[in-house]
């Protein structure tokens, strides 16, 4: 389907454990769990297999929305910003829409972070995605940028972040703290 090669129930190299779904295209390999009876935890377990297994990007699949907002709810606990980054969740119905949009250019699997590669219109960061990349707290987030000790972008009454302005901030100030 849309020039993706499909492998079921693939082997994970060097492990007992398998992939529900293997899709791969070109170099781009993408992991596909299908949730429809396990717990959250498990599906947690089922993720974290496939990010330890190198796949650029995972895609849970569900036909029951709850169990999706579940899922995601479950996984901002268990992974970092940069790991659910990779993630997508969604129902049977949008995972033709999800593929079409990965594209094997588009993704950099080296040493350089995913984010890297997203376009920059979806660069912007609210204040729970920014206070999560910084790794802290939105209280403390608000009050850096009352104090505009932080670089922020006003949309209309919303106040985002650019992710390479906020890294590039981060590298300014671990270049100052080397300093002392």
């Amino acid at each position: 389907i849309l020039g993706w090669k499909a492998a079921i129930e693939k082997r994970i190299p060097g492990s007992l454990e398998a992939v529900d779904i293997e899709l791969q295209k070109g170099d781009l390999k993408v992991a596909v769990e299908i949730s429809s009876t396990t717990k959250p935890i498990q599906e947690i377990q089922n993720i974290r297999k496939c990010l330890e297994a190198g796949y650029e990007y995972i895609i849970c699949v569900s036909p029951e929305d709850n169990r999706l907002t579940n899922l995601k709810t479950q996984s901002v606990k268990a992974f970092t910003f940069r790991e659910r980054e990779r993630f997508r969740f969604c129902s049977p119905k949008r995972l033709k829409n999800i593929l079409e949009s990965l594209s094997p250019s588009g993704i950099d699997s080296g040493n350089r972070i995913v984010s890297e590669k997203i376009p920059p219109q979806k660069q912007l960061l609210d204040t729970k995605e920014a206070s999560e990349l910084l790794g802290i707290k939105k209280n403390t987030l608000y009050e850096w940028v009352i104090q505009r000790k932080i670089p922020f972008v006003k949309v209309g009454r919303l106040t985002k972040f650019r992710r390479d302005a906020l890294e590039e901030w981060l590298k300014k100030r671990s270049r100052k703290e080397e300093t002392f």
